[in-house]
């Protein structure tokens, strides 16, 4: 998967609208950027004594929709976490320190920034360190796709169903050359999706 070595350079210095992510949904092609406003390092005495840091960062996030029918939206409230990361994604040993920000994103929803939020770490974002975006796809509204009454849906989640005339199939998937149990496409952290979503902090 040579595209994972593919990253967005992100800087932490610039105020303005830097990529993150780029994703195709429900056949909408669109892209996620970050703005950094400002930093703060907070220090707060634990009951136990020692000193507790945590790192604050005001940010905005933005998405944008480049082609496609479905307008997707900014959903949920973003959070910062840090992982080691012990293979990359070819399971070559890497032994690294990565930063995740997780984000939701939903269907018909046209909210498409969210301003001066407050993301906060237990670690400082550093140069040379990766940035990661993992993402939750949100489920399409019930009013619109309704998954335990499909008759009455006017929208059928292509990432779930399929129609067969007045049958439904489910939407499963598999790695192709491997012997694993199909999974069901469900609302969450998509399934086998490849997407630009890596950084490197400059």
């Amino acid at each position: 998967m040579a595209h994972e070595n593919l990253k967005f350079a992100l800087s932490l210095e610039r105020k303005e609208w830097q990529p993150i992510m780029g994703a195709q949904d429900y056949g909408t092609f669109y892209m996620v950027y970050i703005k950094f406003n400002s930093y703060e390092k907070t220090t707060i005495q634990g009951g136990d004594g020692k000193d507790m840091i945590s790192h604050h960062y005001k940010v905005d996030f933005k998405i944008q929709n480049f082609v496609g029918a479905v307008t997707m939206g900014l959903g949920g409230s973003p959070s910062l976490s840090f992982e080691d990361v012990k293979m990359d994604f070819r399971g070559n040993v890497i032994k690294e320190r990565w930063a995740k920000l997780n984000l939701s994103v939903a269907p018909f929803s046209t909210n498409n920034i969210i301003s001066n939020y407050k993301l906060i770490g237990t670690e400082k974002l550093e140069k040379g360190k990766t940035f990661a975006v993992v993402y939750n796809r949100l489920a399409p509204p019930v009013e619109i796709f309704n998954p335990g009454n499909l008759n009455h849906s006017v929208f059928l989640n292509p990432h779930t169903i399929t129609r067969d005339g007045d049958d439904y199939l489910d939407v499963a998937t598999r790695k192709n050359g491997t012997n694993d149990d199909y999974e069901p496409e469900i609302a969450g952290e998509p399934f086998g999706i490849c997407n630009p979503s890596h950084s490197i902090i400059i």
